[in-house]
């Protein structure tokens, strides 16, 4: 089985497992299987990453375990109508793909700040790393995934810390938490230009790895980035 026949298989399972375990919540519309098929490709394309056998030490590849485990739990979380949750998980995976390049880099500092919990860089600092990263910087005049990633990082802040009375979470019982179609789509698009500048970066971080890769690993994440940022990665 392909890479391709493989993920529609565990998305169809992992759909499965929602209904089988929410079985009050309905997924039947075609808005919320679309969410969930994109949320379920987000969190293999990261499973990938965080699986695949590509040379990276164990600090590094730490923080794309943990994204993984983010992008799964996301599914839960949006399957639920909990999207403030589901946008921490959300800015959560923007946070360790940066933090992932800089402590690639960095082994002491990520004992310094990691282990023995000194003060770490801002998300801010982690961002302007990955901007001027030799190994990125220059992809970024022909596709800025790293401004694209920040932007949705950014808008995800607003949820997670309730910027104004709209981005606040207002339920009062447990039965106002459900599936809003203007939510989801919100959430979905959020994760999709998470997935594609993500995917992008990690690639183009990792260029002189990919060739550990099998070929049939290496054109499916390729697959799983825009046109535009294949166009750039090629250029």
């Amino acid at each position: 089985m392909s890479y391709e026949e493989i993920r529609k298989q565990d998305a169809a399972d992992c759909l499965n497992y929602l209904v089988n375990r929410y079985p009050k919540a309905d997924f039947s519309s075609a808005l919320v299987k679309e969410h969930l098929t994109i949320a379920h490709r987000v969190a293999f394309c990261l499973k990938l990453w965080s699986t695949e056998n590509i040379g990276l030490p164990d600090y590094s590849r730490l923080f794309l375990i943990e994204t993984a485990s983010d992008a799964q739990a996301n599914i839960l979380a949006s399957s639920q109508g909990l999207f403030r949750a589901t946008a921490f998980l959300q800015r959560a995976i923007c946070e360790n793909i940066v933090r992932h390049f800089y402590f690639t880099d960095h082994p002491i500092e990520f004992s310094r700040t990691i282990i023995e919990g000194k003060e770490r860089p801002t998300t801010d600092t982690l961002f302007s790393e990955a901007r001027k990263h030799p190994m990125i910087s220059p992809f970024l005049s022909n596709f800025d995934a790293v401004e694209l990633l920040h932007s949705h990082y950014t808008e995800l802040c607003k949820y997670v810390h309730a910027s104004t009375v709209s981005n606040m979470e207002l339920s009062e019982f447990l039965e106002n938490f459900e599936l809003n179609e203007t939510q989801l789509v919100a959430s979905t698009n959020h994760l999709l230009g998470i997935h594609h500048s993500s995917n992008f970066l990690l690639l183009v971080f990792h260029r002189n790895r990919t060739g550990r890769f099998t070929d049939e690993t290496f054109r499916f994440l390729l697959q799983n980035i825009t046109k535009e940022g294949r166009k750039a990665y090629y250029a």
